[in-house]
C-alpha cells in the first residue's frame, strides 16, 4: 500500500463520527500502515486527498455529496446513491402477480430509517406507532386506517397468506412487501452476508430461532462465497464498498434481503470485527495498482 497516501472520509455533519461503524476499524488498519485519514463533512472547503471515501448514511444521499466526492483523483461508491429497497429488490408483491404465499413487510429505508430520524423529536410518532402494530395483528385485512409503523428491524411483519395484508400496503412508498422465501438449517433460520471492499470481501452467516434477526449465532460451515445472483445485484448498483444481506431457499433460488453502504458494527473490539476490517483494508489496494480498465 502507498505511503503518504491521504484518504478523506466524506461524512454528514452531524454525527460526525464512525464509532459505530466497521469503516472506524478499517480506518485503524490504514492509519497503522501509514495512511493520513481524516474526515470531512463541510461541503463548503475542500481539503486536498489522494482518496474521497463517500460514507453518508443516508438511504439516498444527496447529490451535493456524489458532486463533491468527484473532485478527489479517486472517489470510492460515487455511484451508489440511493439503497432503498424499492429501487433494489427483487423479490417485490406487486398487483396482478397472482401470488398469495406468504409475504414480508418491510421498512423500504436502510436500518428502518433510523439515520433520517435523528435527532428529530420522535415521542409520538413512537406512541403512535406501537398502536398502530397493535391494531394489525388483530384487524382483518378490509379495516382501513391501518399503518405499517416500521421504525426497527423488529417492526418487520410476517403474514401467512398475501390476502391477509392490511389494505393500501402495496401502495405505500415507505414500505415494501416481499415473498417470504427464507433458508432454513434445521430449525433455524439462515442470513448469510457478504462484506466487499475492492476486490476482498468476508462471508459471514448467521442463524437464529427467530425469522427476522440481525445478530444471530455464527455459523462457520454455512459461510461461503455468494452466488453469481448475488454478485451481479453489487454489480448492478455499482458498490465499490458495502454489505449485501441474502439467503437460498428451499428451492436452492439466492433471495436478496439487504444492501447497505455504511455499515454498522455491534461489537467493534470483537476478534471477528477486526479480523474483517484487516481483510477489507487490503482492498484500498485495487484502487492504488495499475489497470488496464476504466473503472474508478
Amino acid at each position: 500500500m502507498a505511503k503518504n497516501l491521504t484518504l478523506l472520509i466524506l461524512t454528514l455533519p452531524a454525527p460526525p463520527t464512525l464509532k459505530k461503524y466497521i469503516l472506524s476499524l478499517i480506518a485503524e488498519e490504514w492509519k497503522a500502515r501509514g495512511i493520513q485519514v481524516s474526515m470531512h463533512h463541510d461541503l463548503s472547503s475542500f481539503t486536498p486527498a489522494d482518496i474521497c471515501f463517500i460514507h453518508v448514511d443516508r438511504s439516498v444521499v444527496p447529490p451535493e455529496y456524489i458532486e463533491f466526492a468527484r473532485c478527489y483523483p479517486i472517489s470510492i461508491n460515487p455511484s451508489i446513491t440511493d439503497i432503498r429497497k424499492r429501487i433494489y429488490s427483487r423479490n417485490r408483491v406487486v398487483y396482478g402477480d397472482d401470488y398469495d404465499g406468504p409475504v414480508i413487510v418491510k421498512s423500504s429505508l436502510n436500518f428502518a430509517g433510523k439515520p433520517e430520524r435523528r435527532g428529530q423529536f420522535q415521542w409520538w410518532p413512537k406512541v403512535w406507532g406501537k398502536f398502530n402494530r397493535a391494531f394489525t395483528r388483530v384487524a382483518p385485512a378490509g379495516i382501513p386506517f391501518q399503518q405499517p409503523s416500521i421504525r426497527s428491524k423488529q417492526h418487520y411483519r410476517i403474514f401467512p397468506k398475501r390476502c391477509m395484508l392490511p389494505r393500501g400496503w402495496l401502495d405505500r412508498d415507505e414500505i415494501v412487501v416481499e415473498r417470504f422465501r427464507p433458508e432454513r438449517s434445521g430449525e433455524d433460520f439462515v442470513l448469510r452476508e457478504w462484506y466487499f471492499l475492492g476486490d476482498r470481501e468476508v462471508y459471514h452467516c448467521e442463524v437464529s430461532k427467530n425469522p427476522i434477526f440481525t445478530t444471530g449465532t455464527r455459523s462457520l460451515e454455512l459461510a461461503a462465497p455468494p452466488p453469481d445472483a448475488i454478485r451481479q445485484v453489487r454489480k448492478d448498483l455499482n458498490l465499490d464498498f458495502g454489505k449485501i444481506d441474502y439467503a437460498i431457499d428451499c428451492d436452492g433460488f439466492p433471495i436478496l434481503f439487504d444492501v447497505n453502504k455504511t455499515i454498522g458494527v455491534a461489537n467493534p473490539n470483537s476478534a471477528t470485527s477486526r479480523e474483517y476490517a484487516r481483510i477489507l483494508a487490503d482492498g484500498l489496494n485495487y484502487w492504488l495498482r495499475p489497470r488496464t480498465d476504466s473503472g474508478s
